[in-house]
């Protein structure tokens, strides 16, 4: 796993573990980042947890994200997208649960 790969599975998992969230109404940022299925599409693994990536928009900089919960003793997918905009030297990511369709 590249260490950026790394880097944002560590982060979606302090996102998901933290104790407040910040909500706004359009993804943060500039304009979308262009992403490369090769580099972006696979299965992070960090400990237990697994997330899946697939590149749903390329030149939109659109993730769809996929992973399994184990609530109440059922296994339950969940499923989220991720918004990646440019900032400059930095890219932001806005993570947005998908409905239930």
């Amino acid at each position: 796993m590249s260490c950026m790969r790394a880097a944002w599975l560590g982060l979606l998992v302090l996102g998901s573990s933290a104790c407040e969230a910040v909500y706004v109404d359009r993804p943060i940022g500039g304009d979308p980042v262009t992403l490369d299925p090769e580099e972006w599409e696979g299965t992070w693994v960090a400990g237990e947890d697994a997330i899946t990536f697939r590149v749903l928009t390329a030149d939109s900089g659109i993730l769809r994200l996929g992973w399994v919960e184990d609530e109440e003793g059922e296994f339950v997918l969940g499923r989220a997208l991720l918004h990646l905009r440019d900032a400059g030297e930095r890219v932001l990511a806005t993570l947005v649960q998908a409905d239930d369709d």
